[in-house]
């Protein structure tokens, strides 16, 4: 468990839509909140990662591209290592 930290720091990041459905070959952006710890948001520069880039790709930005079918998860994190998860179904 960790302790939350001060007032403006990264306590959470919410990843929305959750589930994410994207067509192989289209795109869909995902958003991104972080929150302090008491639900504020806070802007926090957010590294995006897909879990498995066959599946569907994830840019600086949060915008998905489908690759193949399958589910995958894409998470955005915040310099503090804080994370949201989404997970992302690629179909046809």
């Amino acid at each position: 468990a960790c302790t939350p930290g001060p007032v403006g720091e990264v306590a959470s990041v919410t990843v929305t839509p959750n589930p994410a459905t994207v067509t192989i070959g289209l795109t869909r952006a995902l958003t991104a909140t972080a929150r302090d710890v008491n639900g504020a948001p806070v802007t926090a520069t957010l590294t995006w990662r897909s879990d498995d880039e066959s599946i569907a790709t994830v840019s600086a930005t949060g915008v998905v591209t489908g690759v193949r079918t399958g589910t995958t998860t894409v998470r955005a994190t915040a310099p503090n290592g804080v994370f949201g998860t989404t997970t992302v179904i690629v179909a046809e």
